[in-house]
């Protein structure tokens, strides 16, 4: 289909018709096409047509014309109305960062507590093949800033659904999307079931339910949990048929993923960190692995929990033998962590669970947790009660 440029005007079309040379053209439809008036996205003013194009680069303007089809003009810059008095207007934006072949849902998950980093909710970006990604902010009006995290570290996606928040739609988050070239498609209001990221959440923190359970993990450690673990799911192999057996990661950025940096340590595990005590020597301490740093450090970086409630960044982590943990030593160690630790977490230091009256901030709009689903089995598939006996069936006769 053919999308004429509402400021090209159809006379020239017409005359460029009835001047073809006879047996040049077949159809008017080829006509409309070998026009440079057909165009699915708004141009740039400073666009280059085909025929600076092929002079430019010394091709054909046949193959000019496929060129240009075939790619986009983001940052080119209009030098009609500019005397070389002022600086041109920087846009160099939107070639910075990857361009994604896929449409992202937002949303925003508010949690039940404030963590150490201070903050209480987050923006989730996912995808339909389950690729999320948590970015915690303290407050609802920050999820602006997550997209520069987004467009740096993954890249910038076709488009962004969100729901009808204003936090989502306009502000700042409108104008870092706009910048970049990045269009905004709100869902209908209270349809908050098209949104896919609602799926994402939910199956999300299920899993980062048991992890969390499983090391008995403070539940004021949500945000580095949700982080870690959404690393973990979009690095892991699900049963979406779209994915052919690849990892999100893999599919979304086009590059294989390497899981070198996920893969080392367990989530909330004990290991040792080297930390500079004074400036002639270096000794081993003991921490609790809680995740890789984002945002911060190379590629390597690991988020050590210490004794005193707070996180170092380090790269210098090891972990700790089987031989060193019966150790007494390591068991004195161990025990000393924690007592220090649950003295300044306080209630922050008991884990998830189900009923988390004691968290602050809960409201009715939570997301809350969700137990996994189980087998219901049917009525007739047999006794429900050990002492239950199943009567056979009756006979079926059969017509022949």
């Amino acid at each position: 289909m053919i999308i004429v440029d509402k400021n090209c005007s159809c006379s020239v079309i017409h005359r460029a018709w009835f001047a073809r040379p006879r047996g040049a053209i077949d159809s008017y439809a080829e006509e409309l096409e070998r026009t440079n008036c057909s165009v699915a996205t708004d141009k740039r003013k400073g666009h280059i047509g085909q025929e600076e194009l092929a002079s430019r680069w010394g091709i054909g303007l046949e193959t000019a014309r496929k060129t240009i089809d075939k790619t986009t003009q983001l940052a080119v810059r209009n030098f009609t109305e500019s005397m070389g008095g002022r600086r041109l207007k920087p846009i160099h934006y939107q070639l910075k960062y990857r361009r994604l072949r896929c449409e992202m849902y937002v949303d925003v998950y508010i949690a039940k507590c404030k963590s150490p980093r201070g903050n209480k909710v987050a923006t989730v970006h996912c995808t339909p093949l389950h690729w999320i990604r948590f970015d915690p902010t303290p407050e609802r009006r920050d999820a602006h800033k997550t997209l520069d995290s987004l467009f740096q570290k993954v890249g910038i996606p076709s488009a962004l659904i969100p729901d009808n928040a204003k936090s989502l739609t306009q502000g700042e988050f409108r104008k870092k999307a706009a910048r970049a070239s990045c269009p905004i498609y709100p869902i209908e209001p209270h349809t908050s079931n098209a949104n896919l990221c609602e799926d994402g959440i939910r199956e999300t923190l299920r899993g980062f339910r048991r992890m969390m359970s499983a090391t008995n993990t403070p539940g004021v450690l949500w945000d580095d949990g949700l982080q870690y673990y959404s690393a973990v799911r979009c690095h892991t192999v699900n049963t979406i048929h779209e994915t052919q057996g690849e990892v999100p990661q893999t599919i979304i950025t086009g590059e294989q993923s390497d899981i070198s940096w996920l893969a080392e340590f367990g989530w909330y595990t004990y290991v040792w960190y080297m930390s500079p005590e004074d400036t002639s020597m270096e000794r081993k301490k003991l921490g609790k692995y809680c995740g890789p740093f984002f945002n911060e450090g190379d590629a390597m970086s690991t988020k050590i929990l210490t004794c005193k409630a707070t996180q170092v960044n380090r790269t210098s982590v090891f972990r700790v033998t089987a031989e060193e943990a019966r150790s007494e030593q390591f068991q004195k160690l161990s025990a000393d962590f924690e007592s220090s630790l649950k003295e300044r977490l306080k209630k922050g230091y008991e884990p998830l669970e189900e009923s988390d009256e004691f968290f602050d901030g809960s409201d009715a709009c939570d997301v809350h947790w969700e137990k996994s689903p189980t087998y219901d089995p049917y009525e007739d598939e047999g006794p429900q009660h050990p002492d239950e006996t199943k009567e056979p069936m009756p006979d079926v006769m059969m017509w022949h």
